[in-house]
């Protein structure tokens, strides 16, 4: 993240690991910036570097949707569809993405997720791929999209 932003660190964090991942979230921080952990399947304690926090002046915040009523969780939604959808369409948000598969691999891609043996989504690409190595698309539609139309995702490495 730092070699990314040039050094200056991620103005927003959202965890949706927790446990381990903590510490390289804190590090991966801007100035000011903001780690939001919103999930916690690596695990719900962890040791926080305070002081780390403090000299970033950063902000740590956990939330949770489950525990929100309906017409709040709407709310939310429609508040992402505005705010947030938007740049993963016009490409300044991108997901992370570690590898792409056809569904016939999907017992492979959902053990290697239990293993922890990736970083980032993985893709079941549905577009007839059928071997291990079928390259990954270079562009998935964007959400809402018109048929034809196409956002830059960045190349998940090959299915191996």
């Amino acid at each position: 993240m730092l070699e990314a932003t040039g050094g200056q660190g991620a103005s927003v964090v959202v965890d949706l690991v927790g446990g381990a991942y903590l510490a390289g979230n804190q590090r991966a921080l801007a100035s000011g910036g903001r780690h939001v952990v919103v999930g916690v399947p690596g695990g719900s304690v962890a040791q926080i570097d305070l002081r780390a926090l403090m000299t970033r002046r950063a902000r740590l915040l956990g939330t949770v949707l489950r525990a929100r009523d309906l017409a709040e969780k709407a709310l939310l939604a429609r508040e992402f569809s505005t705010r947030a959808a938007p740049g993963f369409v016009d490409g300044s948000l991108r997901p992370v993405l570690d590898t792409a598969c056809p569904p016939n691999c999907a017992a492979e891609a959902h053990a290697r997720m239990e293993d922890n043996r990736t970083f980032g989504k993985i893709v079941l690409d549905w577009t007839g791929g059928s071997a291990l190595d079928s390259p990954a698309p270079a562009s998935l539609p964007a959400p809402g999209a018109p048929a034809g139309s196409t956002r830059n995702l960045e190349r998940p490495a090959p299915w191996r």
